[in-house]
């Protein structure tokens, strides 16, 4: 005899026990799965929140005028990223307009050490050692800064306080 022909609308009993092992194997591969990949929206509960962008803080007050809220800012950047030559070239001028060339130095020669062909740094380093009296010192940077870029926005100046020093 023949088997009497299914009707299209149900299932036998091996086909529904096939569709349930398919569903239990697609829910096991979903869980292991998110264990190694955890979805962006895991990821988010997980994560802690951006840490504060203290250089956009440090651009935003001196833009203002405000110096030492701007230095304060870039001491904190360069502590998080001390490799960072700009951070380290603005806080060096935020220190020569807060008139702390000592600070200024160190500001300047850190962004040497990170970029030492930098004639805005050499320039800036100049100004600082020539607010400090070391008239020497301050030639030599402003002559650095003339041989890395002699026509430079800040040549002219450089070249007006090279003529100052004796």
């Amino acid at each position: 005899m023949k088997p009497a022909p299914k009707s299209e609308g149900k299932k036998s009993k091996e086909d529904h026990a096939k569709d349930e092992k398919t569903k239990k194997k697609k829910k096991a591969k979903k869980k292991k799965k998110a264990k190694k990949n955890p979805t962006a929206k895991t990821a988010r509960k997980r994560s802690t929140p951006p840490p504060p962008n203290h250089v956009r803080t440090g651009d935003q007050a001196r833009e203002q005028g405000n110096f030492g809220a701007a230095a304060e800012a870039y001491e904190r950047a360069l502590s998080r990223d001390p490799k960072n030559f700009s951070v380290a070239l603005q806080l060096g001028w935020c220190y020569i307009e807060l008139g702390r060339s000592n600070k200024a130095v160190e500001g300047f020669r850190k962004a040497l050490r990170l970029r030492s062909a930098s004639a805005e740094a050499h320039y800036g380093l100049g100004l600082a050692y020539q607010d400090q009296g070391q008239l020497m010192q301050a030639k030599a940077e402003y002559e650095k800064a003339l041989a890395l870029d002699p026509d430079g926005r800040d040549a002219a100046e450089v070249r007006a306080l090279l003529s100052q020093i004796p």
